[in-house]
């Protein structure tokens, strides 16, 4: 397979900034048939990913739903998932190709770093991509970008009780995994625009907190998973990593990243969020007997 064989979709909302760099790195990668699913964002980006050649598909707001709508829409036997804010390398897509046939896998996930880190939360982020995230291997939590074969990502199917929040990566890991299907960190390189702000890394904790809250209620098995993930890896062994790396100072980002995501959890637990509508059961796999593994 070359990647003029795959499909690539990037799934949209207010991303103008993002969208033309985002696609231009897809091009760049040697992927010819490129989607933008746009939730009817008010800022010119589905005008903007027209101009760059893409093609523009409608979709409700909601990352889960709209992944969905790309499944449901693609023809092709490979999909890569690319978020606007990801930036491709050159060589990425042909890399997990090669992953993909040599290992056998049903997923790989692109190797991530963030794009020119300079402020703490930046180079806090790059580093634990550098030194835990990102690095090659088998996984059971695959996220973006990513690169999945058809039959297997349509038989899972993305769970739309992960709309408006986040974790919706997770959750399909979680219904990819019930299935037997081998996921895999790869050696393709990708750099995300990681927020600097406080602000935004605020609002990107309470979502993520909030997607640990549907999973714990969703995924009843995960729950010592998700509790270990936010209360020991991210504080405890990611902070040891960095101080054994020399990179010390960036301990603090990861004990607070652990925190927030927990207390934000519990807010979610605490909130009576109605179910999402249409909800879609991965086919032979019950939420209550999906395997190990969380984001």
């Amino acid at each position: 397979m070359t990647p003029e064989a795959v499909h690539a979709y990037v799934c949209t909302w207010r991303e103008a900034e993002n969208i033309g760099p985002c696609l231009a790195a897809i091009r760049a990668a040697g992927v010819q048939r490129v989607f933008v699913v746009d939730a009817g964002s008010d800022d010119g980006t589905a005008q903007r990913a027209r101009q760059a050649g893409a093609e523009v598909l409608a979709a409700p707001r909601g990352l889960a739903g709209q992944r969905q709508a790309a499944i449901d829409h693609c023809r092709a036997d490979l999909l890569l998932f690319v978020d606007a804010d990801d930036r491709l390398h050159p060589d990425c897509v042909r890399r997990l190709l090669a992953d993909m046939a040599g290992h056998d896998c049903d997923v790989v996930q692109a190797s991530n770093r963030v794009l020119s880190p300079r402020r703490y939360l930046e180079r806090g982020m790059d580093a634990v991509m550098a030194l835990v995230t990102s690095r090659p291997g088998p996984t059971a939590m695959v996220g973006r970008p990513a690169l999945y074969r058809i039959g297997p990502l349509r038989q899972a199917g993305m769970d739309l009780e992960f709309n408006g929040v986040g974790n919706e990566d997770a959750a399909l890991a979680i219904r990819l995994e019930g299935l037997g299907a081998r996921q895999r960190i790869g050696t393709g390189l990708s750099f995300r625009r990681h927020p600097a702000g406080w602000g935004d890394n605020i609002r990107a904790w309470r979502k993520y907190g909030h997607g640990d809250a549907a999973l714990f209620r969703r995924y009843p098995d995960k729950r010592r998973n998700v509790l270990r993930h936010l209360l020991y890896v991210y504080p405890v062994e990611r902070s040891r990593l960095l101080w054994a790396a020399g990179q010390g100072r960036l301990a603090g980002y990861t004990v607070l990243v652990g925190a927030a995501r927990f207390l934000f959890m519990l807010e979610g637990l605490l909130r009576r969020r109605p179910p999402a509508v249409s909800l879609r059961p991965a086919a032979g796999v019950s939420p209550e007997r999906s395997g190990n593994g969380t984001g």
